[in-house]
Parts: C-alpha cells; structure tokens; sequence
C-alpha cells in the first residue's frame, strides 16, 4: 500500500490550480472545515484538502478569513471623491 504524499502549505502561496480545487472541494468555503493548529508565524488555523495522491495541510492566515459581509461594508464606504480620479 503507497502511503499519500503529505504536504503543508500556506493558501496564500498556492497556486491557482490548487485554489480551484479548494474552490471545488468546498462549494460553499471551507471557514467551517477550520482546526486550530499551534500558532506558527501568523497562521493558527488550517483545513485539508485531499486530492486523492496528495493531502495538504493548508495553513490560513486570519486575513482570508473575512467575512463577505465585512467586504461588502467596506465597499458601501468607499466613495469615488475618496480618490483622486483622471480621467
């Protein structure tokens, strides 16, 4: 029996490819799927992603964690005189 290659990794380095594949293993995010992880750097928290050859342990720095909603009121407050504009 081959065992599956284990690899740890921040989401902030992956690469594109393996972001659609987080994308697609966890339709609907994957915060609920978090653990704490003794608190390394700035990550304390992680999830797996199993593709079936490799497991990823996927660290996840707080600041992808935000919410869509925390977004979306930042977005409400920003007013374009906010910038300076030329057009």
């Amino acid at each position: 029996m081959n065992a599956k290659q284990r690899i740890v990794l921040s989401y902030g380095s992956m690469d594109q490819d393996l972001k659609k594949l987080v994308n697609k293993h966890y339709p609907h995010g994957f915060k609920a799927h978090l653990f704490p992880i003794p608190k390394s750097g700035e990550c304390n928290k992680a999830f797996t992603l199993d593709t079936g050859e490799v497991v990823y342990l996927v660290k996840v720095e707080d600041r992808y964690l935000r919410s869509a909603d925390e977004m979306i009121d930042e977005l409400e407050d920003f007013t374009p005189q906010d910038q300076d504009w030329d057009f």
